[in-house]
């Protein structure tokens, strides 16, 4: 007697098993770690996976309206900036001036502007170590740096009224 397996049923096991694949590959892929029961992005990840992980970062980031004339000095960056943002997703400070920054970043869109974002736990260190190596102590810190040279920092909250100010000052110095 031959057993006669329909088309249908072979396509389903095929669709089940390559969807258990992805969703094994996104959870291992995932940097949210728990951590005293609280949830926390540790390690090198992107604005859309904080934004979707941690919905305070996003209505933040949706709610703010960034400078005018900051985001028209960013459009005329004309070197490579890359920022590397050390943050807390359990810090205050990080949750208050993390989106706003990242907004700013986003609604200025120029393509010569990377920002990496790095996660840290509670005692402010990181898995490679780079929070040591560059002095990291308080969170946020977002370190500028202009064709490899850095220009300067804001180290937990603005040294002056606004994100934007602060961002104009330092990238102002490089001109």
């Amino acid at each position: 007697m031959r057993l006669i397996i329909p088309v249908r049923f072979v396509v389903f096991l095929i669709v089940v098993s390559c969807s258990s694949t992805a969703i094994k590959q996104e959870v291992h892929e995932s940097h949210i770690e728990i951590i005293n029961g609280k949830r926390m992005l540790i390690g090198e990840f992107t604005k859309e996976e904080l934004l979707s992980e941690l919905s305070v970062f996003k209505t933040l980031y949706d709610q703010y309206q960034p400078s005018q004339n900051a985001i028209d000095f960013l459009k005329t960056i004309s070197n490579d900036l890359t920022i590397e943002l050390y943050l807390g997703t359990w810090c205050p400070d990080s949750k208050r001036d993390v989106p706003p920054f990242l907004k700013i970043l986003s609604t200025a869109d120029n393509s010569r502007i990377h920002c990496n974002l790095h996660g840290v736990d509670r005692s402010k260190k990181d898995k490679n170590g780079e929070t040591v190596k560059l002095g990291i102590n308080r969170v946020p810190t977002m370190i500028f740096y202009i064709n490899g040279q850095e220009m300067g920092r804001i180290v937990e909250s603005p040294y002056h009224d606004t994100l934007e100010e602060d961002i104009v000052d330092i990238l102002s110095k490089q001109r």
